[in-house]
């Protein structure tokens, strides 16, 4: 059984992420124990472990004397950490189709998103595509059976949010672009080694729109220059 400082350590710690990943708590911003404590009226454990959480999912830091505060964004970090996810799905793409000869049912399974994420993405619905995207993705974690991998991604995707990349369905060429790598993923699923390269092309497509629009990371270089 979970113990109930875990459970309120965990509900703190999502409260104040939201307000990191919104920008209401600044980069920079120190967070203290006492502080937390007394806002969320919790004890001094609980807002320790809710540090502890914050931490782990990269979106504070600790320094000796200056003690917890919140990250500050680089673009080279996402990058990397962008690419350590396309690596995984392709990878989680590729051991998914190699089960499918003796689980067909499966196989139908991602026929059926493959071709929801195709239709959202022609007929513009940015939304539905997104949500689509996401189940894909969920789709090929839960095949593996592999929960260290669905909590790793998870972790990558939550650190990604926190560098505010910007959503590639948002412009009509992204989703075109996108479609286009869909469809052919969707005509290789007899072929794992040809399914991962097609994963992986379609999220390295998908990438030079994520990273295309301005965002924090330009306005930081502007400030700069």
């Amino acid at each position: 059984m979970r113990d109930i400082h875990d459970t309120i350590s965990l509900e703190i710690a999502n409260k104040i992420g939201e307000k990191i990943l919104s920008g209401e708590i600044q980069e920079g911003t120190q967070l203290k124990i006492l502080d937390i404590s007394k806002q969320y009226n919790v004890s001094q454990t609980a807002a320790r472990e809710a540090l502890f959480v914050l931490e782990r999912s990269y979106l504070v830091g600790h320094l000796p004397r200056r003690g917890t505060y919140v990250r500050q964004v680089r673009e080279s970090d996402a990058i990397v950490l962008y690419e350590v996810k396309r690596r995984l799905l392709g990878y989680a793409m590729q051991c998914v189709c190699m089960k499918y000869p003796t689980h067909p049912d499966a196989r139908l399974l991602m026929e059926k998103q493959l071709s929801e994420l195709l239709t959202d993405l022609r007929n513009g619905d940015e939304d539905a595509a997104n949500a689509a995207n996401v189940a894909l993705t969920r789709l090929l974690l839960d095949s593996l059976d592999s929960d260290y991998l669905v909590d790793s991604l998870a972790n990558i995707e939550y650190q990604i949010k926190r560098f505010r990349i910007h959503n590639a369905f948002q412009t009509e060429a992204g989703r075109l672009v996108a479609a286009h790598h869909i469809y052919l993923l969707s005509t290789a699923l007899d072929e794992p080694h040809l399914a991962e390269k097609r994963m992986l092309d379609y999220l390295d497509a998908v990438k030079s729109f994520v990273f295309a629009k301005p965002s924090i990371f330009s306005e930081q270089k502007a400030a700069l220059t």
